[in-house]
C-alpha cells in the first residue's frame, strides 16, 4: 500500500513512545473550492473513526497517558497532514493500540454532516488565530516569492 516505516530506539524518556503516520495530503492538492479540507479531515480524525466516535479516541489516549492536547497532535502543512501520538508503553498491549490509532487515521476517518460541524467552530477559530499580523505578512511573502505556483 506505499506505507513505509521507520524505527528507531532511544533510550530516553524511558518506557515511552512517540509515533507519527505522516500522509501525503496538504493544502497544496486542494483547489481554491476546497480549500480547509485537509485541515478539516485532520481535525475529524481526533473526532470519530470507525471504531471510535464522539472524541472517544481523545479518550482513550487521555486514559493511558499519551500526551494529548490542542494542537499538539497533528498538523496540515502544503505537502502533508501529519498525527503524532506520544504514549507510555509501561504496559502489555499499549503500543498495539496507539498503532492501531494511526492505523485508523490511515483510512478509517469518519465524515458525518454532524462530525464537520461540531470541528468547523475548531478549524475557524484556528484560521481566525493565524490571521494576526505575523500570519498576514507570511501570506503576503508567500504569495509574492512563490508566485505561480500552487503554493502562493
Amino acid at each position: 500500500n506505499g506505507l513505509t516505516y521507520y524505527v528507531r530506539c532511544n533510550s530516553k524518556p524511558q518506557m515511552r513512545a512517540a509515533l507519527a503516520l505522516a500522509v501525503k495530503v496538504g493544502s497544496v492538492f486542494e483547489e481554491e473550492n476546497e480549500r480547509g479540507i485537509a485541515h478539516i479531515v485532520e481535525h475529524l480524525a481526533f473526532s470519530a473513526t470507525n471504531k471510535y466516535a464522539n472524541h472517544d479516541l481523545v479518550k482513550f489516549l487521555e486514559s493511558i497517558g499519551a500526551e494529548f492536547g490542542a494542537c499538539g497532535n497533528a498538523y496540515t502543512s502544503f505537502d502533508e497532514t501529519v498525527y503524532e501520538l506520544f504514549v507510555p508503553i509501561d504496559k502489555p498491549g499499549l503500543l498495539s493500540e496507539a498503532i492501531a490509532v494511526l492505523s485508523e487515521f490511515s483510512s478509517e476517518i469518519r465524515i458525518s454532516p454532524e462530525d464537520l460541524e461540531k470541528e468547523r467552530g475548531a478549524v475557524l477559530e484556528e484560521y481566525r488565530l493565524g490571521r494576526d499580523a505575523n500570519g498576514r505578512l507570511g501570506e503576503l511573502c508567500f504569495a509574492s516569492v512563490l508566485q505561480g505556483s500552487k503554493y502562493a
